[in-house]
């Protein structure tokens, strides 16, 4: 693929304050916002590999939690429903904590 080709890798996707703000009041889906992003992984991964690893079904299954509980008025606080990227050198429940390691 020519560079004339490549997405833009730099995307402005909106305010999480806003983002959260359009959550809270329903303008906004969580797992709206979540396929977004998966989307716009899959289209500039490819090029910036920032990932190495997207639990794809967790973040939906999730985001659909959160979309429940914010439609029933039950906000866990400020970034309810806003999805977020962990390092691999962060320990997380069910990940594997690699430290960029091959190994």
């Amino acid at each position: 693929m020519s560079t004339a080709q490549r997405p833009v890798c730099v995307q402005d996707t909106g305010r999480i304050s806003e983002l959260a703000a359009s959550i809270a009041n329903g303008a906004l889906s969580p797992v709206t916002l979540v396929e977004r992003c998966l989307a716009r992984i899959d289209e500039v991964d490819p090029y910036v590999q920032a990932w190495r690893r997207v639990d794809r079904e967790r973040a939906l299954t999730i985001a659909r939690e959160r979309e429940a509980e914010a439609r029933a008025g039950r906000l866990r606080g400020q970034l309810h429903g806003i999805p977020f990227g962990i390092k691999d050198v962060m320990d997380a429940e069910g990940l594997d904590t690699l430290c960029n390691s091959r190994s």
